[in-house]
């Protein structure tokens, strides 16, 4: 009837921008539901409805760490029904052939979805953190260029962010594509995807040391993030101030730091829960717990230590198991129990034995290992062992 040839598009619409909101919001569970009564849409259903509410439920899934069910997805949202000789369709494609080819590296696969990565839906895909010969980057470029030519600012940013995650071990460049994209994002007005672009500039000065400029951003990305109220982005950029405050009260030994820190880690778990991502929750419990451990709250730095390693080892994340044992067997070293800790060192060690094959963590395995033989050579001379203290010093180097 005439009423339902009304209602019928409004309604789904309505459902279209009802996902799009729960997705903001971190109401993941909504979210799925609103998404998959559009795939059912029937004749209202137009293919950039399907393949945008695929690309949404990838990225919810890959947000909890659902890894198999994000491939998946990204593979529909790329189907065959969106065959089209648009230059704007082709670009989008080459940007989930960008994706997908993540998940077909093993390398890839295996390392970047269990790496202590303390971003939260931010990168569009698993990448390596190798940018040479990854297999992501040709289709990006491709991508770009036909953004370009279709003068589609919006995903021109959004290619040269994603582009910029490739050059994790070269912040320049990667600064670089990042201003091209906050350029773009600031002339279109996106609030959203600007917070995104000052949270990523801040994490690059991190790696660079720009202790200042991170902190500027990171406030940029902070006060965006609670004008937006997206809980993906509220976590991440409040996690990240709470690293800068404890860098902070590091430096300048202020008790007013830590509290800072504190306050926004707390913040940070509390939209992680709200998401219900479970790598979000067990990095805000191991900078909980890191900042217990350096305000001498033994009891409640353990039990955030264990939380966080419980979640971590559910992930299979041998790199973040690797890094809580260590700050575990540091809190041993402070209570001077010298036996347990050496156990726990060793413990450790025998663990990243069976991890040294990784390719793209070789460098950070070595420094776990480095500081874990100076720790037990410590734990050996205070067990008056000092043949074998000195012989643990000599691993270390």
């Amino acid at each position: 009837d005439q009423h339902s040839l009304v209602s019928m598009p409004i309604q789904f619409n309505a459902l279209v921008g009802l996902g799009k909101i729960s997705v903001r919001l971190g109401n993941y569970a909504a979210a799925k539901k609103y998404f998959r009564r559009v795939l059912e849409g029937g004749k209202w259903l137009t293919p950039q409805n399907k393949r945008e509410s695929y690309l949404y439920l990838a990225e919810i899934s890959r947000n909890q760490d659902q890894f198999d069910d994000d491939s998946h997805y990204l593979s529909m949202a790329n189907s065959n029904d969106f065959n089209s000789t648009s230059i704007g369709n082709h670009a989008d494609s080459l940007l989930i052939e960008a994706a997908l080819s993540g998940y077909e590296s093993d390398t890839t696969k295996s390392e970047f979805e269990k790496a202590h990565h303390t971003r939260i839906g931010g990168a569009l895909w698993p990448i390596s953190y190798d940018a040479v010969d990854t297999p992501n980057l040709k289709p990006l470029a491709k991508a770009l260029v036909y953004y370009q030519a279709t003068g589609n600012k919006s995903q021109q940013a959004r290619t040269l962010l994603n582009h910029s995650y490739f050059y994790h071990r070269q912040p320049e460049q990667a600064k670089a594509l990042l201003y091209q994209a906050l350029a773009l994002y600031q002339e279109l007005k996106y609030d959203f995807e600007t917070a995104d672009v000052y949270l990523e500039l801040a994490e690059t000065d991190i790696r660079l040391q720009n202790w200042s400029d991170a902190l500027l951003n990171a406030q940029k990305s902070l006060r965006l993030a609670e004008k937006v109220q997206d809980a993906a982005l509220g976590s991440s950029v409040n996690r990240l101030m709470a690293q800068l405050m404890l860098l902070k009260a590091r430096q300048e030994h202020s008790t007013d730091f830590y509290q800072q820190a504190l306050a926004y880690i707390e913040r940070a778990l509390m939209w992680a829960q709200k998401i219900e991502s479970p790598l979000a929750i067990a990095n805000s419990y191991f900078f909980l717990a890191a900042i217990y451990s350096e305000q001498s709250e033994i009891s409640k730095a353990s039990e955030y230590f264990n939380k966080a390693l419980e979640l971590y080892k559910n992930r299979n994340d041998h790199i973040s198991v690797a890094t809580v044992s260590l700050y575990q067997a540091r809190l041993l070293l402070d209570q001077k129990d010298w036996a347990l800790a050496d156990a726990a060192l060793l413990a450790l060690q025998n663990d990243i034995k069976q991890n040294t094959g990784t390719k793209v963590f070789n460098s950070y395995w070595t420094q776990i290992l480095h500081i874990s033989h100076v720790y037990r050579a410590r734990c050996r001379y205070e067990q008056r062992q000092y043949s074998e203290s000195v012989n643990h010093l000599y691993l270390a180097e």
